[in-house]
This record gives structure tokens, sequence and C-alpha cells, in this order.
């Protein structure tokens, strides 16, 4: 004879929730939600530092000209999207979050 489900799984089974209210996931669906955590390198940029195309009179990113010169890049930092309720929790349980 098969062991009956614990109260709690018959709870999950009926609210297709966890205890903590969030959603149930699959492997699948819990590594899409992850896949969309994201981490953006962003590069800043003064208004002094930009130099005006005379050819298309709009101004071309200091970037662009300081590498014709052969000058070094801008400062950059990195900016990690907020976790949704799942993914901070999956992170959570890994031992993975805060990630900063």
């Amino acid at each position: 004879m098969p062991p009956e489900p614990s109260a709690s799984i018959l709870a999950k089974k009926h609210s297709h929730k966890t205890q903590d209210g969030l959603p149930l996931q699959s492997v699948a669906s819990l590594l899409g939600a992850l896949g969309t955590l994201t981490r953006n390198t962003c590069a800043m940029r003064l208004k002094d530092d930009a130099v005006e195309d005379k050819a298309q009179k709009m101004p071309v990113p200091a970037k662009t000209e300081q590498k014709k010169k052969g000058k070094t890049e801008e400062p950059k930092f990195s900016v990690i999207s907020d976790a949704t309720p799942v993914q901070e929790r999956a992170l959570k349980l890994l031992g993975l979050y805060p990630v900063r």
C-alpha cells in the first residue's frame, strides 16, 4: 500500500502555492525564472566629453572619440536587476543571495 501524502503536500496540490505563498515551480520553469535575472554594465559620460560630429550635427559618445585618440574608456559600473520573490527564495536556498 503506497504511503498517504502529508497535509502540507495536499495543501500545496490544492492551492498550487508553497508554504511561503509563492507559486509552485517545475525545475524547468524555475531555471527559466532564474535566467531573467540580469547584470547590466553601465558607462558614465559627462556632457563635456561629448564631441560634435560636424557631418551629422550630432554628439558622438566620448568613447568613440577616445578610441580614435587611443585614450582610456569611461568609468563603468554594474547594476543587478531586482530579483522577483521566486528568484529571491531560490537564490537564498542556494546560498547565493544577495548577489552584490
